[in-house]
C-alpha cells in the first residue's frame, strides 16, 4: 500500500506542470566588446521561452506576457551598473501556439575588471518566485596589444 501511495504522489508531482505550475525558462549570454569612442562594454542577450510564461488577455482581446528583468553588475559590495525593466512578449491571439521565444538585448558600459552579474527574472503574471543566478563576467580587452572582442555566433539574420 505504501508503494502505491509513493507512486501516486510521484505521478502527481510530475503532472503539476500540466496544471499551470510551469517555471520560467530563459537563456542568457553576454559578450565583451571595445569601442574606440566609448570604451569597453558588455552586451547581454536574453531569450525567454514563451510557453513557460503566463499570457494574460489585454484590452484589445489579444494575449501578452511580461517578465521583470533585473541585471546587476557588482564588484565586491559596490553596484557598478544595473538595469531593471519589464520585457514584454509579442502579443498573440491564440495561446495554444506559444512555440517561440522573445528576445532582449542590452548594453552596459563597464571599465576593465571582474564583475559579479546577478540576474533575476520573474514572470509578472505568475505568483512563482523569481529565478535568480550569479555569474562571473571578466571585462578584459587590453588597449596596448592587438586583441579581439568576443565572437558572436548567429543562427540567422533577418
Amino acid at each position: 500500500m505504501r508503494s502505491v501511495f509513493l507512486v501516486s504522489a510521484l505521478m502527481l508531482l510530475l503532472s503539476m506542470p500540466l496544471y499551470g505550475l510551469q517555471h520560467l525558462n530563459a537563456g542568457f549570454t553576454y559578450a565583451v566588446y571595445k569601442s574606440p569612442q566609448q570604451g569597453t562594454y558588455v552586451e547581454t542577450w536574453l531569450s525567454v521561452n514563451a510557453s513557460t510564461v503566463k499570457f494574460v488577455e489585454q484590452l484589445n482581446g489579444m494575449y501578452g506576457a511580461e517578465v521583470e528583468v533585473l541585471l546587476i553588475f557588482q564588484q565586491g559590495d559596490e553596484v557598478v551598473n544595473y538595469m531593471k525593466y519589464q520585457l514584454s512578449s509579442p502579443v498573440v491571439d491564440d495561446t495554444t501556439q506559444l512555440d517561440f521565444a522573445f528576445l532582449d538585448r542590452q548594453r552596459f558600459l563597464l571599465a576593465p575588471g571582474v564583475y559579479d552579474l546577478e540576474i533575476s527574472l520573474r514572470d509578472v503574471n505568475s505568483n512563482q518566485p523569481a529565478a535568480e543566478t550569479i555569474t562571473l563576467v571578466e571585462v578584459d580587452i587590453p588597449s596596448d596589444t592587438i586583441s579581439l572582442s568576443t565572437i558572436q555566433l548567429l543562427e540567422r539574420v533577418e
